[in-house]
């Protein structure tokens, strides 16, 4: 079996980070803490995790006797999902219905000292993703989702128009 075992990683702990300032500074690397205008979202269920999906319409086109010659697509959609187990000012801004405000979404995990963060190039926009349930026997949280928006002056075929990766075991940082 070939691979590289480096490449792999059960992620110890991870945070969201948020900000509804667009223009907001966006740390250089992983050796930089997220600025003033960010906000942590708080505890996150680390078994739901962060759960990311790529959602396009795909149009198979046929001729006649020759069947499918040609496939198109478009409509992509980016969406990441995660369970908030707090309720706070920022949790409740996310899932409040019918807000549908932009902010600059980051991901961040980190293992054994090792740091990768998935930023939006442009912003997000988010909404609650099921039913939010308290009872006596489990932790509360918000389910929520967020939906990528594209830079839509990169060329797809050349780079990521959702994220800005940063790794500090490609960096060394």
């Amino acid at each position: 079996m070939q691979g590289d075992a480096d490449n792999t990683s059960v992620w110890d702990d991870a945070d969201v980070f948020v900000s509804f300032n667009l223009s907001a500074t966006v740390p250089a690397d992983t050796t930089e803490d997220f600025g003033v205008d960010w906000e942590a979202v708080g505890f996150l269920d680390g078994t739901t995790g962060f759960a990311e999906s790529v959602s396009e319409t795909e149009t198979s086109h046929k001729v006649w006797g020759q069947g499918t010659i040609k496939k198109t697509y478009k409509d992509t959609e980016v969406m990441v999902a995660f369970l908030a187990r707090e309720r706070n000012d920022t949790t409740e801004r996310l899932a409040r219905p019918g807000n549908h405000e932009p902010f600059l979404l980051a991901l961040e995990t980190r293992e054994a000292g090792r740091i990768y963060r998935k930023i939006t190039k442009v912003s997000a926009v988010a909404k609650r993703n099921g039913d939010v349930t308290d009872n006596e026997d489990a932790l509360s949280g918000i389910p929520l989702r967020a939906t990528i928006l594209p830079d839509t002056t990169i060329d797809a075929n050349v780079a990521d128009r959702y994220w800005d990766i940063q790794d500090s075991a490609a960096t060394g940082s």
